[in-house]
């Protein structure tokens, strides 16, 4: 069964340890339907206006014959939005953000194990280089 919402007692141990587990927070069917449709969008069967796809450029990935590194603005997509919209996660944006945030950014990484030559090493977005976007620094990631 899926965390539906989180207690008063959560969010102190969140505040004071700086994470906390959230548990699970989809069913096997939903994890399936986005499995599903992600790979729809990786061979490009489902396309919207403004998805970003990110593909690695020297080598190709066996399986769909591109290398992607990240999938990004996935709440285009009425599964992902959905997702995205559960209330559990509506309930720490609105705590950290108020009404009118639910996500700042929605998108898939994909880190495969070796890739020489990429160019990326791992790293967190965020800091004083968003200031031009956010009118704050994020206080919550939510990985799942």
């Amino acid at each position: 069964m899926s965390t539906a919402s989180l207690t008063e007692e959560q969010f102190v141990n969140y505040e004071r340890e700086g994470f906390l587990l959230l548990g699970r927070t989809l069913e096997t069917e939903e994890l399936d339907g986005l499995r599903s449709r992600l790979w729809e969008i990786i061979e490009g069967s489902v396309h919207y206006d403004g998805l970003k796809l990110q593909l690695y450029d020297p080598d190709e990935d066996p399986l769909t014959g591109k290398k992607f590194r990240k999938i990004g603005d996935l709440c285009l997509d009425d599964r992902f939005l959905s997702y995205f919209q559960k209330p559990l996660f509506r309930q720490i944006t609105r705590r950290y953000y108020g009404d009118s945030v639910s996500a700042q950014r929605a998108m898939l990484f994909n880190n495969y194990p070796k890739l020489e030559n990429a160019g990326i090493a791992f790293h967190q977005d965020g800091g004083d280089s968003w200031n031009w976007i956010y009118d704050r620094h994020p206080t919550v990631t939510v990985w799942t």
